[in-house]
């Protein structure tokens, strides 16, 4: 064996074991990072069903021209469906209103996000504790 192998097969020798360590320090930082994206995308999943909820009940209540307030919640934990488990607290009101000569209806639903059943205990501290939505239509 000549003096360049021996050379070349000690520098692999001290080689062995760092991917090992290497993937020991980046495997839970790359497991964080998927579990906080999904997480996000559950959480903007449910603002967007929270928004088109509120969305169908403004509308319905404007073309009523019925905002009453506990009749909105309801048709918006209709519009929710299971999703509205996600919600510790769904809180709903109206505003009816004369601007520039035309009445409107204005409807702000807060959802408290209850975490207990919304996240993992790895990405629980991520994201908002409330999400809100405010719609309004003429009436």
């Amino acid at each position: 064996m000549s003096r360049a192998e021996a050379n070349a097969r000690r520098s692999d020798l001290g080689q062995r074991g760092s991917v090992s360590a290497e993937a020991a320090l980046v495997v839970p930082v790359l497991v964080l990072i998927i579990l906080g994206g999904v997480h996000f995308g559950k959480v903007l999943m449910l603002r967007h069903q929270l928004a088109a909820a509120t969305d169908v009940a403004t509308r319905t209540a404007a073309l009523a021209q019925t905002p009453d307030a506990t009749v909105v919640q309801n048709m918006i934990q209709t519009e929710l469906g299971s999703s509205a488990g996600f919600c510790s607290t769904l809180a709903v009101s109206t505003n009816q209103e004369r601007t520039l000569g035309v009445d409107r209806v204005e409807v702000s639903t807060t959802c408290t996000v209850d975490r207990d059943r919304f996240t993992t205990k790895l990405t629980g501290f991520l994201g908002p504790d409330q999400l809100t939505v405010r719609v309004a239509m003429p009436m």
